[in-house]
């Protein structure tokens, strides 16, 4: 899987030491861009974490979590079908615990305390933290995306048992390091709260991945490239369709088949059908037509229904 993955991509992957406790800037400055081998990680996880238990909450082998760490710190071939994906989720968290400052910064850590705890409208907290996302550097960036689609398709399997909530709990300590006690046994008060706060932070980007143009289009298309994944994202749309030139099929034929599709998707999910309103469309644009938000009917969870789409594979 993985080594079809790196023939075809257009980065010059060659084995990049993977070093804990150094900035990420510094860990992807051979290319600029992800480390193969930490890439490599994240995509197993992307793959195969939303069909396995508890992951990101129970532990890994500690045994080969350090036959890992070794291996990935001094830049060795590995096989990572050797591993479980709880061993890696594991040295992921480390990874990102052991990183100066947090991934965030921080700056960035407090600003986001900032915004979550303000008493400000929902799509003010979205502009200010994809502000505050756009202000990181790019591979920071390239990690995020990865790392929250990850979670969202986590939260939406069954098979996990990890809501948004208890995978928040689970992943803040590596995200936000000031949520740590600073080398004490007993944590304290403040302690307790900023973890609360960090968790709350954790799951609004969770909810909020692909519904809201929170990452931004680049970010959104590094992750379909390094995943396989479809995912359409535009600011207060619900889903894109792209039809195909009508000289191939008919746009009323081609709103059928769709009709169809997403009726089947309904029943799946129980969640009432509808029809598509061709009234509410644009005609004109050829390329890419999109239904806005309140041409769909339906009742249940939003953000279930507003996921299908990104979910599909290849």
């Amino acid at each position: 899987m993985f080594p079809f993955f790196l023939r075809n991509s257009h980065h010059d992957y060659s084995i990049q030491r993977v070093k804990f406790g150094i900035p990420l800037v510094d860990v992807c400055s051979v290319h600029n861009d992800l480390p193969s081998l930490l890439l490599m990680m994240i995509l197993k996880l992307n793959k195969e974490a939303p069909h396995k238990k508890d992951i990101f909450r129970a532990p890994g082998n500690q045994a080969n979590m350090r036959k890992l760490i070794q291996f990935l710190q001094n830049g060795r071939l590995v096989n990572l079908e050797q591993f479980s994906v709880h061993t890696i989720a594991s040295v992921l968290k480390k990874f990102l615990r052991k990183l100066p400052n947090g991934i965030f910064g921080q700056q960035n850590e407090r600003l986001l305390f900032d915004v979550i705890g303000a008493p400000t409208e929902s799509e003010e907290k979205y502009l200010e933290i994809q502000r505050i996302i756009f202000s990181l550097p790019i591979v920071t960036q390239h990690l995020l995306v990865l790392l929250f689609g990850t979670f969202r398709l986590i939260v939406d399997s069954r098979q996990s048992s990890m809501t948004s909530e208890s995978l928040s709990i689970s992943v803040a300590p590596s995200f936000f390091h000031s949520c740590i006690p600073d080398g004490n046994k007993f944590a304290k008060l403040e302690d307790v709260q900023r973890f609360k706060i960090a968790s709350s932070i954790m799951k609004f980007i969770i909810d909020n991945f692909g519904i809201y143009n929170l990452f931004g289009q680049e970010n959104y298309g590094y992750y379909s490239r390094m995943t396989g994944k479809i995912i359409n994202v535009e600011e207060n749309w619900t889903f894109t369709f792209r039809y195909p030139p009508k000289n191939l099929v008919p746009s009323e034929a081609c709103r059928s088949i769709e009709n169809r599709w997403l009726n089947d998707e309904c029943r799946k999910w129980n969640l009432p059908e509808f029809q598509i309103d061709t009234q509410r469309i644009d005609e004109n644009a050829a390329a890419a037509t999109t239904l806005v938000e309140d041409d769909v009917d339906y009742k249940g969870s939003p953000h279930r229904c507003r996921f299908l789409k990104t979910k599909t594979d290849h």
